[in-house]
């Protein structure tokens, strides 16, 4: 156990060490989180000497084994693929156990997973050795309850002992890596019911506050060519110099975009791919505790979604994803938003819906598919491009370097090339229109630098970029205003249609000009999804979804846009939809 603590502190400190220029402070800060793996273990060790029942002492024995099996597998799985274990995690890629084998031999010759591998085997032995060692063992001695009665409360505190000061402000997007199993099923545990009371206040009020959000159509600018909307994985706003001015790892996509429309002030609407596919291809921003469950996304309302209002204008529809249909259903609800083809790789034999997660394509692979389909449809067309080699684990798909900013350079190299095929085929001169986001932040530590630059809403930060031909310049107050992912299906469709409708939360890009009362963006958080970010202006304000519905935390004056807001996440909550 205590060369696994060790190990984890040497790969923490390689991590943050990597991102963030200091290690101390995270892994020292992770070894204290362990002592509630080395607590718990001995404090099932120790109770196991209160007993002289053989049976009774050999369960504790072989849970306290268990114990140290299970920190040491989530210590391989963070070395593998930067990731912590959890359950839902083992039910998922748990089928797959060729890709898994594979990924494994692809590791075994770096010297921190072979060391986790040993100590995994050791572990394993152990355990399996239990039964044995317990029926040839003499009998057991006198229990020693007086050691047991020192020594077992000492332990308990330390196994349960609250660590407020661990919170996910010491890493950033993550929690100290060391998994507690039953912290992780309470902080992604869903909100409570809405009670009855609130509901039948709600209820009697929301007569009046339907009419009053009522959608607003405008014209269009009918453009009527191919819109190209390419959602890269991860992709970030730390990760561009013209964005934050941080890290310079993807100048290709800088420069390409430097003609065109930049926005700096962008948000992602959720913390991972499903909740950003969510955002972006519905226009709804994705809440836990949704009426209609965890998978919100397969309720959207399709006929206010990005394929379905294009279709509406006499766009054909197309979604390339670079890894399997299977991936997060979407072979099951993209169709139900408008959606009327589907492109992506083709399921391993024997692959089922919980084993999907290795078979993808690199970056350059998806965007030739999507260049060849663009050549066999004519326009107009829309191709919505999901990318996935900036995925975790970070990796270079051709020189197969690890790490972040090497992923990040594939990623920028395949985009550039995908643009200048666009350019050849005359794209942009047949009034094409080609954009990128993220589909939510990077799930690495926050640096103090990007913390300094956005403060509480760095979890949030995606870039957006728009390019076509003859896009009017833009002042910079415009361009540094507040975005959302919600807000693209409306604003593709004033670019490419007759007309657009938006709803009383949405913004158009295309007509920032147009004076507006401030409304709040939500953002889903990663680490206790009983909590939203809602950002109104300049503020940030911490809302819980609780069986009276959804409020802020916090007794200080609201700001403007936030009342709208909440009505509208009650709303939500109880099935009912402010338009």
């Amino acid at each position: 156990m205590i060369a696994t603590v060790a190990l984890r502190s040497t790969a923490i400190t390689s991590l943050t060490t990597t991102y963030l220029g200091e290690s101390g402070r995270y892994a020292s800060a992770a070894l204290v989180y362990d002592t509630r793996w080395i607590a718990l273990c001995g404090l099932l060790m120790l109770l196991s000497y209160a007993t002289r029942n053989r049976w009774v002492w050999g369960c504790l024995q072989w849970l306290s084994g268990g114990v140290i099996a299970l920190a040491v597998l989530d210590l391989y799985i963070f070395q593998t693929t930067w990731q912590r274990l959890s359950w839902d995690g083992v039910i998922t890629f748990g089928g797959e156990w060729s890709a898994a084998v594979d990924l494994f031999v692809k590791n075994l010759h770096k010297p921190d997973v072979l060391a986790c591998s040993a100590l995994l085997g050791v572990a394993l032995l152990l355990l399996l050795a239990e039964p044995v060692v317990l029926w040839r063992l003499p009998p057991l001695k006198s229990p020693r309850r007086v050691y047991v009665a020192l020594g077992s409360p000492a332990l308990l505190a330390l196994a349960v002992a609250p660590t407020p000061w661990l919170e996910s402000r010491a890493l950033g997007t993550i929690k100290p890596l060391a998994v507690d199993v039953l912290t992780y099923q309470w902080a992604y545990s869903t909100p409570p019911a809405v009670d009855a009371a609130t509901k039948a206040a709600f209820i009697e009020r929301y007569a009046a506050l339907h009419p009053a959000a009522q959608p607003q159509c405008p014209a269009g600018w009918s453009r009527q060519g191919h819109v190209v909307l390419v959602i890269m994985e991860s992709l970030s706003s730390h990760h561009s110099l013209r964005v934050a001015g941080l890290h310079d790892w993807t100048p290709k996509i800088d420069e390409i975009f430097a003609p065109g429309w930049t926005f700096k002030n962008f948000y992602a609407n959720g913390f991972r791919t499903d909740l950003g596919l969510a955002a972006i291809l519905t226009g709804v921003e994705p809440v836990a505790g949704d009426a209609t469950g965890s998978s919100i996304y397969l309720n959207a309302p399709g006929a206010k979604a990005l394929p379905a209002r294009l279709r509406h204008h006499g766009y054909s529809t197309h979604f390339i994803s670079g890894s399997s249909l299977f991936f997060l259903d979407i072979d099951q609800w993209l169709p139900g938003i408008g959606f009327e083809h589907l492109h992506g790789p083709q399921p391993a034999p024997g692959e089922t819906k919980q084993n999907y997660a290795f078979q993808v394509w690199p970056d350059q692979q998806t965007y030739d598919a999507t260049l060849k389909i663009m050549q066999q449809t004519p326009a107009p067309g829309l191709f919505v491009v999901n990318t996935m080699s900036s995925h975790m684990p970070y990796q270079h798909q051709e020189t197969l370097e690890r790490g972040e900013q090497a992923a990040m350079a594939y990623a920028d190299q395949a985009f550039a090339d995908f643009y200048r095929q666009l350019e050849r085929q005359g794209f942009f001169r047949q009034g094409g229109l080609l954009v990128l986001t993220g589909d939510h932040r990077s799930m690495t530590p926050i640096s103090a630098e990007e913390r300094d630059r956005y403060g509480a809403s760095a979890p949030a930060r995606v870039p957006l970029f728009v390019l076509a031909e003859n896009l009017p310049p833009l002042s910079v107050s415009l361009i540094t205003t507040p975005l959302q992912q919600a807000d693209l299906p409306a604003s593709l469709e004033y670019w490419a249609g007759s007309s657009a409708c938006l709803q009383w939360r949405q913004r158009n890009i295309f007509a920032l000009s147009v004076e507006q009362p401030q409304r709040c963006i939500v953002h889903m958080r990663g680490d206790n999804q009983r909590y939203l970010n809602i950002f109104c202006g300049e503020r940030m304000v911490e809302v819980e979804m609780s069986a009276q519905g959804a409020q802020a935390t916090t007794d200080q004056q609201q700001p403007p846009g936030l009342s709208e807001a909440l009505d509208d996440l009650i709303a939500r909550r109880l099935g009912m939809q402010l338009h």
